[in-house]
């Protein structure tokens, strides 16, 4: 037997393997996707567990060609409907808890928010007052003494904008 004609039954064979990883997964998750549809019918249902999964079952049990019922017992479809509810359980808990973490940690950063904003504005209301009380060679010189550019301001109005800029600036 040459290299090629060897080579030729294992590229074969690889199709075949993986013609029918193909069809197995295409089956499987059209499993997955009937069973989680009956499973949702029957929560809405109003039954009780054991209700609940006997009616996924039968219903799961006449879905299953005749030739695989043989094969499929009622048992074995019970415990596959059990793995796929307990995953769903996992998955709604889990997302439920990411949930909850998420919105608390946004109201938390909203409440911080909410401070920062109260405690700008009443530096702001303690700036204009202050400046309000100054008078121009005083606005001046504070805007001397924090460095702010005062090239074209004139008015005491000028130096107060100048004044509430600066402060209201981010820090760097």
């Amino acid at each position: 037997m040459s290299f090629l004609e060897v080579m030729d039954i294992v590229l074969v064979v690889l199709c075949v393997v993986g013609y029918g990883l193909q069809v197995y997964f295409k089956v499987k998750g059209n499993v997955v996707l009937t069973v989680s549809e009956l499973i949702a019918l029957a929560e809405q249902s109003g039954l009780n567990g054991r209700e609940k999964m006997a009616q996924v079952v039968a219903e799961l049990y006449t879905q299953v060609p005749a030739p695989l019922k043989k094969v499929l017992s009622k048992e074995h479809l019970e415990h596959i409907a059990q793995k796929i509810f307990d995953w769903m359980r996992r998955y709604a808990e889990t997302y439920a808890e990411v949930t909850a973490a998420s919105a608390s940690e946004e109201a938390r950063e909203e409440n911080m928010k909410e401070a920062v904003e109260a405690l700008n504005k009443e530096a702001i209301a303690d700036l204009v007052s202050e400046l309000l009380g100054m008078s121009l060679a005083a606005m001046k010189t504070e805007a001397a003494s924090r460095g702010i550019e005062t090239d074209g301001l004139r008015t005491k109005d000028d130096y107060a904008r100048a004044l509430v800029a600066a402060a209201l600036a981010p820090k760097a």
